[in-house]
């Protein structure tokens, strides 16, 4: 079997980086990560304030680098890659809108619409 099935080996360094970030900010994060742990190592007010500064840095690159990203997407003036965008910001990935039950009432939580789908299927599919 091992002639015949190919391998692929996955690294769990590479696994967890981050591959939508540009190289800059990869360093800065990774420089960000040094300092935090010789701050935990040596307890000092210097390491804690050097780390506070790369954190702000850090978190400046993303909010830059963020802006770009929306500002190229805006200028490309293409309509399938804004709304490439905005589907990929969206925080709602269930796909499952608001539910209106049996007595005009609109369902909203998860747990309700899964009882009120069940509820539906199980009688449609038991009448046949």
């Amino acid at each position: 079997m091992q002639l015949y099935v190919r391998v692929k080996s996955v690294h769990a360094s590479s696994a967890k980086k981050p591959k939508w970030r540009p190289h800059h900010i990869l360093c800065a994060v990774s420089k960000k990560r040094h300092l935090w742990r010789l701050y935990r190592k040596s307890r000092s007010l210097a390491d804690k304030s050097r780390y506070q500064e790369q954190c702000a840095c850090v978190k400046k690159l993303v909010y830059d680098y963020d802006k770009q990203v929306e500002q190229s997407v805006i200028n490309s003036a293409n309509l399938g890659r804004f709304y490439g965008y905005v589907n990929g910001k969206l925080s709602c990935k269930s796909g499952v809108g608001p539910l209106k039950s049996g007595s005009n009432k609109i369902i909203v939580s998860d747990v309700e619409k899964a009882e009120l789908l069940n509820n539906y299927f199980s009688s449609v599919l038991s009448e046949s």
